[in-house]
């Protein structure tokens, strides 16, 4: 049987390949994280080329103290060498080895139980947002977006309101006294 629990949001939908934000929520192994895993080759090509591109960019977010000192790590999974067709002296060769552009931070178990929760968790997601949209900027062109940006933005602000409302519910429902405490 499973004993976790994990959700994952991605604006372009759970099969695309442009890069999302996960919670996982399990004994002793509750995160949350973000990225894109099991790119196809081409878009991973795309996407270390794009680094190799602007790598004072890259070095910007993904070294900036925020993000840094939340997620450490890039990527789960990485090649042992430059990959084929790079250059081999590209000063910061951990952005362009990983075989996935993702990175987490693990949190207690209490994390989730918070009355903040959902706050905290927003808020690493928009720490870690400038990391996405560089790492999935090659996507960016083929995938865009039909909405006006204002628009996009006032639905997303409704429905982050509308689900802080709708999980408000479901705890007072099922436990009163914590909400009222």
């Amino acid at each position: 049987y499973k004993r976790h629990f994990g959700a994952y949001i991605n604006a372009r939908g759970k099969k695309s390949n442009h890069g999302g934000y996960y919670m996982h929520l399990e004994p002793e192994g509750c995160l949350v994280a973000g990225g894109a895993y099991c790119l196809p080759s081409d878009v991973l090509r795309a996407v270390r080329q794009s680094i190799c591109e602007q790598p004072e960019l890259s070095t910007a977010i993904v070294g900036s103290d925020p993000f840094h000192s939340l997620f450490p790590v890039l990527g789960e999974t990485r090649v042992k060498t430059i990959p084929k067709g790079f250059p081999k002296d590209f000063p910061y060769p951990e952005y362009i080895r990983c075989k996935d552009y993702s990175c987490c931070h693990p949190v207690p178990e209490d994390f989730f139980t918070a009355p903040d929760w959902l706050e905290r968790t927003a808020g690493m997601f928009e720490i870690m947002k400038p990391f996405l949209d560089l790492s999935m900027q090659p996507l960016m062109s083929s995938e865009t977006v039909s909405l006006p940006q204002k628009l996009h933005n006032s639905r997303t602000t409704t429905a982050r309101c509308s689900l802080i409302d709708r999980i408000i519910a479901t705890q007072r429902r099922h436990n009163p006294a914590r909400l009222t405490a």
